[in-house]
């Protein structure tokens, strides 16, 4: 590995690791913002649907904002790697990750670049 890689995923990790954002018990207009956009490209989540891990619950559009507030601070740091982080987060095929991507950017980080013209 190189050391821009090492560098990038070291970078990512770190994004990672930071708290999330709360999500409040209102969406917000980005937030609706957010989920229109993926109903538009085909993305139809339950925001109320409870998913459960080893440790915890939390509602599916909890989580959803959650990964779009990372993709928009992980776009600045290593968009080569957000991709491939998303598809790994919400165990989506590489198309719902796009579209989560762009969902993402538009209604929280609209200026943030499109990681898919980034990739060779």
């Amino acid at each position: 590995m190189n050391r821009k890689t090492v560098a990038a995923a070291f970078a990512v990790l770190l994004v990672c690791a930071l708290p999330a954002p709360t999500a409040f018990a209102e969406p917000t207009d980005e937030d609706q913002v957010f989920f229109d956009q993926l109903q538009q490209s085909g993305l139809h989540p339950d925001p109320s649907k409870q998913v459960c891990g080893s440790a915890k619950c939390e509602s599916l559009g909890t989580i959803l904002v959650e990964e779009a507030h990372v993709v928009c601070s992980s776009l600045g740091v290593a968009p080569k790697v957000v991709p491939v982080s998303v598809i790994a987060h919400l165990q989506v095929s590489p198309g719902d990750a796009r579209a989560v991507i762009e969902a993402a950017r538009g209604a929280y980080c609209p200026q943030a670049q499109d990681p898919y013209t980034m990739l060779p």
